[in-house]
């Protein structure tokens, strides 16, 4: 799951450039530009690997990494050839700048059940922040699904009866402290529900903590 600071500076590029590019005599490959780029956002998705019997980590692929710096990098080219120094639209430069931060991007969870430490890893892949804690903390793991909404008293009744047209649903993992507290892992669409739960499982396993599966009604 990308960070929530992350994805907002990601939506706010994504806007501006949209509109630059409005303000502006369309290009040829504009809108497969746009539409390669968030067609790849969507499949950024964090991924299990399981290291040995004591060690699992969920990382971001890096081939999607990858391809979103090369992806900038192409941009950059292209705007080198078409440079126009009396072109004062921005739109380009935005849409090069958001490839990269998503090429550096680093978002990463680490379980060792040696140590018996949990690792979060967030930032850029150089310059990123750790928070740790301890299995012995964990009170259980949660896979929790909701709908995407406003919770009211609507929410006191079956909300999955009546999901209104459009609202969608997600997937949601966490890890719940001793203290209450609640520590959300990743979030995915309903669709892909059996790739959680599988990790839900994975990291529950190895913590030795139950599994708690539930359903939460609007968020």
């Amino acid at each position: 799951m990308i960070h929530p600071l992350v994805t907002t500076v990601i939506l706010t590029l994504f806007f501006t450039s949209n509109k630059a590019l409005m303000h502006r005599s369309p290009r040829a490959g504009d809108g497969i530009h746009l539409h390669s780029l968030i067609q790849a956002t969507e499949k950024l998705n964090l991924v299990l690997h399981t290291k040995t019997e004591t060690l699992l980590t969920l990382s971001l692929q890096r081939g999607i990494r990858t391809f979103f710096f090369l992806f900038g990098v192409f941009l950059s080219s292209v705007m080198g050839i078409t440079y126009d120094p009396t072109d004062s639209n921005i739109g380009p430069l935005v849409l090069i700048f958001a490839c990269f931060l998503l090429g550096l991007y680093k978002e990463a969870w680490i379980f060792n059940a040696v140590t018996r430490e949990i690792e979060q890893q967030h930032g850029l892949q150089f310059l990123f922040k750790r928070r740790t804690l301890s299995m012995d903390q964990l009170e259980s793991v949660q896979l929790s699904r909701f709908i995407k909404g406003q919770a009211g008293l609507e929410a006191q009744q079956s909300v999955f009866q009546r999901k209104r047209l459009f609202q969608p649903e997600y997937h949601r993992l966490m890890l719940v402290t001793k203290e209450g507290e609640k520590i959300v892992v990743e979030i995915l669409k309903i669709a892909q529900g059996e790739a959680l739960l599988q990790k839900a499982n994975a990291i529950a396993g190895l913590c030795q903590v139950p599994l708690i599966q539930g359903e939460e009604g609007y968020s």
